[in-house]
């Protein structure tokens, strides 16, 4: 079945597929492209909506399946009748001068970092708070008020990759690990951090925000950086230019983090993914210090800093059939991203998301600490948890 007549059937199709793509993905706006193949509408969906193929049911004869921009499985080429579906203030469907037609009505369309227009929603529209140097204090006060009850702290940072590799001898794969951590954390400033307040059933604070994304200072003509992680963070939608202005500065922030009561607090539990580099800018940032030679001695004030710490890629490994990044494991779990991908905000929103649900499906609602508290994934050294210490030599895998 093709698309570019101008049919009554076909329109309808169409109109079917827009509204169920944006109550699936739960987004005001996007821009995507339909393609058909005989009975299969294909939507492409713009970078930060969709990350992972999708299959959505219209009728018994049709099903629409949405791919991401950059999937490089889909030979777009191939496609013939294709179509443009802009929603925003107007939805037109086009595949020739002839058929064109505004089937949804909506609020105008916000321009976005990577030129599309709509597709990357703001974080204030997705309940993430965005934090600069002129609100830091503020923002502050109301974490201090909610902290007492909301002690579950899903934490991710954005940095800007990795630009240098140790050289020597290593006792192991893992002592690599940390001093390629080490060398990079000392070089790298910094970007952005996200914090996601919940309690302990996962929930979070009523009408209020429930994540923080701190947007600490960095410029891009002066601080060391990788250009592809540059890159990447840029089509995510974060505005270095605003960074280099009014970005948070980092020892302004430690301070304020050093009294906020969210470290140096056991009953306080930190939920991370794969998060060696996360920690290590904190600590970083925290200590005003280069991190230490050492890996234990990393650990040591981890464990003083972070004295309750769960990462979720550790505990995949009791997780049958969990693999791979935040993403991908979001998607297994059935999980539903808020806000754009590779920002800190709605990754660490999702990183808290990720540990309720595992806990629920694989720990029946119970982690043992003395199993998986005090361990990051990748690193090859744990803190003792009630008198006992515990070592794991670590695998490297994906990241987020």
């Amino acid at each position: 079945m093709g698309f570019n007549a101008p049919n009554g059937r076909a329109k309808e199709i169409v109109k079917n597929c827009l509204f169920r793509l944006i109550d699936r993905m739960m987004v005001k706006y996007t821009t995507f492209t339909l393609y058909s193949i005989e009975n299969e509408l294909v939507v492409v969906a713009d970078e930060g909506i969709c990350r992972s193929p999708m299959k959505v049911l219209i009728d018994s004869d049709v099903q629409l399946t949405v791919a991401p921009l950059n999937a490089r499985y889909w030979e777009l080429a191939d496609y013939k009748d294709k179509l443009t579906a802009t929603i925003g203030d107007q939805v037109v469907l086009s595949s020739d001068a002839s058929w064109a037609t505004r089937l949804l009505v909506g609020t105008p369309v916000m321009p976005t970092a990577t030129g599309h227009s709509g597709a990357i929603p703001s974080n204030e529209e997705c309940g993430i708070r965005d934090v600069w140097a002129h609100n830091l204090k503020d923002e502050f006060k109301i974490i201090r008020k909610i902290i007492s009850k909301y002690n579950y702290v899903a934490m991710d940072t954005e940095f800007p990759g990795v630009v240098a590799r140790p050289i020597g001898e290593f006792r192991s794969t893992a002592d690599y690990q940390y001093q390629l951590l080490r060398c990079n954390v000392d070089l790298l400033r910094i970007i952005q951090l996200g914090l996601t307040f919940l309690d302990e059933n996962g929930k979070p604070p009523a009408g209020s925000y429930s994540t923080w994304q701190f947007n600490f200072r960095f410029n891009l003509s002066e601080d060391m950086y990788a250009q592809d992680s540059i890159d990447l963070l840029q089509n995510s939608g974060i505005q270095f230019k605003k960074h280099e202005e009014e970005g948070i500065d980092p020892i302004d922030f430690a301070e304020l983090l050093m009294t906020s009561g969210i470290i140096l607090m056991e009953n306080i539990k930190w939920l991370s993914f794969h998060s060696g580099y996360d920690f290590g800018y904190l600590i970083k940032l925290l200590t005003d210090q280069n991190l230490p030679n050492d890996e234990s001695d990393f650990f040591e004030l981890l464990k003083i800093y972070f004295p309750t710490v769960y990462d979720v890629k550790y505990l995949m490994k009791s997780c049958k059939n969990l693999k791979g990044g935040l993403q991908e494991v979001a998607d297994q779990l059935e999980l539903t991203r808020v806000g754009p991908q590779h920002q800190a905000g709605s990754d660490s929103l999702l990183t808290g998301m990720a540990f309720f649900k595992m806990r629920e499906m694989f720990f029946e609602d119970n982690i043992d600490d003395g199993k998986y508290c005090g361990h990051l994934y990748g690193l090859g050294t744990s803190f003792a948890v009630n008198g006992n210490s515990f070592h794991d030599n670590g695998d490297n895998g994906s990241n987020s």
